[in-house]
């Protein structure tokens, strides 16, 4: 069957980065909104606005967090993606008009500038986000039919008539195969989707294969002494069913490492999205808002000092 990779390395340093990194935004941003009760000073002007751009900042780093977060799970768990892109968009909206209706203290000039800065980069990586997550999220069909398909086989041995279960998942994969080439997907995915229709081809080949083989074992005879078989054993229903242990036996070569296999080609799938998303610029913009929004932070926690 297909060779594939298992996940990297980096890629789990790279989730433990991006965990980390939200961490601290989340407890920077939760003890600003407890600042909300000094509204009452002096500066209360400057405590009000921090205090609402720290709320959306929150909001918008939430947000973000959900498009990124499936990012290295299996691609069954991506189907979401479109509606995570969504969301963002709904918050970077959100951000805007709070922009647009409030006129902050001119301390708070450089602060603005910063969440402004955001939001119009925020809305480049939606647009970039947009053709990936959709992407993904039609590719997260195919994982989930796969999914499926393989818990069929693995109870394959059990099935009371073998040659028919084997048939039913040969028509199945037909058609996941049939669907993956029937995508146009963008340009950029090319490399992806065809290693995807790749492993679909060779995964019907093999079950082909073994369907073949149940064929021929059908015209060979049973090695089984029928006299071991007693009249309580067929009672009860132990008897040792010869022509399905001879069926499994033969086909279990072909059969048994596709369950590894697609473990192994989800890993790397996984490996190749995060080179589409290093390509297109993805990993790129989400790093720079995430910047933008740690430089946010900083500048919150000065005029919170300065103006307490």
């Amino acid at each position: 069957m297909h060779a594939g990779t298992e996940p990297c390395n980096g890629a789990t340093v790279q989730k433990g980065q991006a965990l980390l990194h939200n961490a601290v935004i989340v407890a920077l941003l939760a003890g600003m909104a407890s600042l909300v009760g000094l509204a009452g000073c002096g500066n209360s002007g400057v405590q009000q606005y921090t205090t609402q751009v720290g709320s959306t900042i929150f909001a918008l780093n939430n947000a973000e967090g959900e498009i990124k977060k499936p990012w290295g799970l299996p691609l069954v768990q991506q189907g979401n993606a479109p509606e995570a892109v969504a969301a963002f968009r709904k918050e970077l909206g959100s951000a805007q008009e709070k922009l647009d209706a409030t006129d902050p203290p001119q301390v708070c000039r450089k602060l603005d500038n910063t969440l402004r800065d955001i939001v119009d980069q925020g809305r480049v990586m939606a647009d970039i986000a947009t053709g990936y997550s959709d992407y993904v999220g039609d590719m997260s069909s195919f994982a989930t039919q796969m999914d499926a398909l393989v818990a069929t086989l693995q109870t394959l041995s059990e099935a009371n008539d073998i040659p028919s279960g084997l048939a039913g998942l040969v028509t199945t994969a037909e058609k996941i195969e049939r669907e993956a080439k029937a995508v146009v997907p963008p340009s950029v995915f090319n490399g992806f989707h065809q290693e995807v229709v790749g492993y679909m081809s060779e995964l019907v080949s093999t079950l082909y294969d073994a369907k073949k083989v149940l064929g021929e074992e059908k015209q060979q005879p049973v090695d089984t002494d029928e006299e071991n078989t007693t009249p309580e054993d067929e009672e009860e229903g132990t008897a040792p069913d010869a022509r399905t242990e001879e069926q499994n036996r033969a086909i279990e070569p072909l059969l048994e490492d596709i369950p590894d296999d697609w473990a192994r080609f989800n890993g790397q799938m996984n490996s190749m999205l995060d080179t589409v998303r290093g390509v297109i610029g993805l990993n790129a913009k989400i790093a720079e808002i995430e910047g933008l929004i740690g430089q946010a932070v900083a500048e919150i926690q000065s005029l919170e000092k300065q103006y307490k």
